[in-house]
């Protein structure tokens, strides 16, 4: 069974897109094959965890998964952090994000350095299931 990593925004991140990892992560979840490293809560109802927690955990996951699927349509710090983490064990990373989001070119330039780091974008929900369809087959 393949372990997953999906890294994304929570703690900036609006409802609207905490809702939204819930329904990735609900995709990914319906592969068998699959098995999704979660969340220490619910991406719309984050836990009062210490830094120090959440660094540990999120860290632990990062390096035990052996893909990361990282949502960057929301900028995070830590989900650059938990990108770099993964790249240094050379755990392939997919990062994906809407196509008009503005990733950094730090995240973006991953992928013309590490041949395991691919850039994804997607449109909407449908264009979403078939894009983690082909990462996960």
């Amino acid at each position: 069974m393949k372990k997953i990593y999906l890294g994304c925004a929570l703690y900036n991140a609006s409802q609207e897109y905490r809702a939204s990892i819930e329904l990735l992560q609900d995709l990914i979840e319906s592969f068998p094959e699959v098995e999704l490293l979660k969340f220490k809560s619910k991406p719309t109802e984050l836990g009062d965890f210490t830094s120090k927690e959440i660094y540990k955990y999120d860290r632990e996951m990062v390096e035990s998964a052996d893909m990361m699927i990282a949502e960057a349509s929301n900028p995070s710090l830590g989900l650059g952090m938990e990108t770099m983490i993964a790249i240094h064990r050379e755990i392939p990373v997919h990062v994906i994000y809407k196509e008009d989001a503005q990733v950094s070119k730090m995240i973006r330039g991953t992928a013309d350095v590490h041949d395991f780091v691919a850039l994804h974008t997607y449109k909407d929900a449908e264009d979403l299931k078939t894009l983690v369809a082909e990462i996960l087959k």
